[in-house]
C-alpha cells in the first residue's frame, strides 16, 4: 500500500500545489512569527484539501508517504494550535486579509454575503468546556424531525459571487460560557465585520429564514446595505411601494 501511495502521490503536482495555497494565504503567513509555523500551516491545508476533513490526524495522514509519518505531522500541527505566542486573532486576521485580496483582484460591482447561523454537533459529548444544547435538523431523529444534541453554535459570513469564496466572518462560541451576550448579537458583529472590511463596497446580505427578524432588518439598514432574508413567520408587516403615490406603504399580510 505504501509503494502505490507513493506513486500516486509523486505524480501529484505538489510543488505546484504548495505555491499556490502559499500565494493564496501570504497575509496569513506574513503575520506568522516564524518559518517553522507558515510551513505547519501549509501541510495543514494541503491535508484538508487531501482528506476533505479538518480532523487532524486525516490531515496528517494526507501530507505523509511513508509509515511513520502521520503521527509526526500531527505533532507538528498541535504544537502550532497549542503555540501560545499564537493568538486565535492572528488567525482570523489572516483569513479575512486573505478574502480582501481576493475581492481586490475580481472587483465585483457588489458583493453577496451569505450569513449563515448553524449548529456543530459533538457526538457523544456530555461534560466539555462551553459545551451547549443545539437544535439539529441534519440527521433527524428516528422520526424524521429535528432533535437537541451536545454541541456549539456557529455563525459565517461567506463572499459567494467570487470566483474563490471569501470569508468576511466566522465564529464558533457558546450559550454557556461567560463572554456570550445573545445570538443577535453575534449577528450584528457578523454585519459590522463584513462592513469593516470591505468599506468602500457595496453589500447585500442573503439568510435563510432565522434571519427573518425586524431586528435584523434595521441593522442591516443602519449599516446603509441591502438584505434578502427569506420570511417564514405568519404574521408580518411589508412595504408595499406605491407606483401611483410614488412611495412605500405598510399593509398586513400573512405568509
Amino acid at each position: 500500500m505504501n509503494i502505490t501511495l507513493e506513486a500516486i502521490l509523486a505524480k501529484l503536482p505538489i510543488a505546484k500545489l504548495m505555491e499556490t495555497i502559499e500565494t493564496h494565504i501570504l497575509p496569513l503567513l506574513e503575520l506568522l512569527p516564524d518559518k517553522r509555523l507558515r510551513s505547519v500551516v501549509v501541510q495543514m491545508i494541503l491535508g484538508i484539501l487531501g482528506s476533505q476533513t479538518p480532523v487532524i490526524t486525516e490531515m496528517a495522514g494526507s501530507n505523509s508517504k511513508r509509515e511513520g509519518q502521520t503521527w509526526a505531522i500531527a505533532k507538528r500541527i498541535y504544537r502550532l494550535i497549542h503555540n501560545r505566542r499564537m493568538a486565535t486573532e492572528r488567525f482570523y486576521e489572516g483569513l479575512y486579509a486573505s478574502g480582501q485580496q481576493v475581492v481586490a483582484r475580481e472587483s465585483p460591482a457588489y458583493l453577496v454575503v451569505a450569513v449563515d447561523p448553524v449548529n456543530f454537533e459533538k457526538p457523544y459529548v456530555e461534560a466539555i468546556e462551553g459545551v451547549s444544547t443545539v437544535y439539529k435538523a441534519t440527521p433527524p431523529d428516528l422520526n424524521g424531525d429535528k432533535r437537541l444534541a451536545h454541541g456549539y453554535p456557529a455563525i459565517t459570513a461567506t463572499v459567494v459571487n467570487t470566483k474563490v469564496p471569501v470569508t468576511s466572518y466566522a465564529n464558533w462560541f457558546s450559550y454557556t460560557t461567560l463572554d456570550f451576550i445573545s445570538q443577535n448579537r453575534e449577528i450584528t458583529h457578523c454585519f459590522e465585520n463584513t462592513c469593516r472590511l470591505y468599506p468602500q463596497r457595496r453589500l447585500r446580505f442573503v439568510g435563510d429564514a432565522g434571519l427573518d427578524d425586524q431586528k435584523m432588518f434595521a441593522q442591516v439598514n443602519q449599516l446603509k446595505q441591502e438584505f434578502i432574508f427569506r420570511a417564514c413567520h405568519l404574521n408580518r408587516i411589508i412595504e408595499v411601494y406605491n407606483d401611483r403615490l410614488h412611495r412605500w406603504e405598510s399593509e398586513n399580510s400573512r405568509i
